[in-house]
């Protein structure tokens, strides 16, 4: 039986924390270590430790006990935020980050700010050089939308239907040259973890000339 770098990786987490000198122990005595230069094992380690955050996040979402601090706040300014966050991965992609739009809500603002931020990181991802990302939120039948809109190649509709499933990765070949790796395919599964403890909602829709996500949360009245 063979198993693969996140299967050894994911054994080195506890339900609290990450081992890290565990996984690196994995790393430079495990066969694959062994192939694998300081440069490019160093990479690995940080991604299976992302993997092991995000797995450990799922499973502590999925407790019917799981904290969360619902307060009412300023989506614009959240949101001015998130993408002052996300300039850095975007300028390195060679995309713009256009945010648009004014409401207010209530929700958890960490898990607020990490299921944008999500969906933003996956547009990047996705988005071709020098083009634009929209950021954008209005009120739309009695909820508050927020929406992450990127040109590019549009998903299918059938792939639609799994993009919030653990682990699915889209065709690397849609993904743009500086930001084609480090995906943990955990990312819009997160998202959707997220929308759940909020009673709120997630969808994608395919455009001809790119692709949308749309967040539906609760208005503050």
């Amino acid at each position: 039986m063979f198993f693969s770098a996140a299967d050894c990786l994911g054994c080195c987490a506890t339900p609290r924390r990450i081992d890290k000198r565990a996984i690196a122990c994995v790393l430079s005595h495990g066969l694959l270590g062994a192939r694998l230069s300081h440069q490019n094992r160093t990479r690995l380690l940080d991604y299976g430790c992302r993997i092991c955050l995000n797995v450990l996040f799922l499973a502590r979402a999925e407790h019917p006990h799981f904290s969360r601090h619902l307060l009412e706040f300023d989506v614009d300014e959240e949101r001015l935020k998130i993408a002052d966050y996300c300039e850095g991965i975007a300028e390195d992609a060679g995309v713009r980050i256009r945010v648009t739009g004014h409401a207010r809500s209530k929700a958890d603002i960490e898990l607020f700010r990490r299921a944008v931020s999500n969906l933003l990181a996956n547009a990047v991802r996705f988005t071709p050089q020098n083009a634009e990302i929209m950021l954008s939120v209005a009120e739309c039948d009695g909820a508050v939308c927020v929406e992450v809109v990127n040109e590019g190649v549009p998903l299918d509709a059938k792939l639609l239907e799994h993009v919030f499933d653990r682990f699915y990765r889209a065709n690397p070949s849609r993904t743009s040259g500086a930001s084609a790796s480090g995906s943990t395919g955990l990312g819009l599964a997160i998202v959707r973890t997220i929308m759940e403890l909020h009673s709120g909602k997630v969808h994608a829709e395919s455009e001809p000339h790119g692709t949308r996500f749309v967040l539906t949360f609760s208005l503050v009245k």
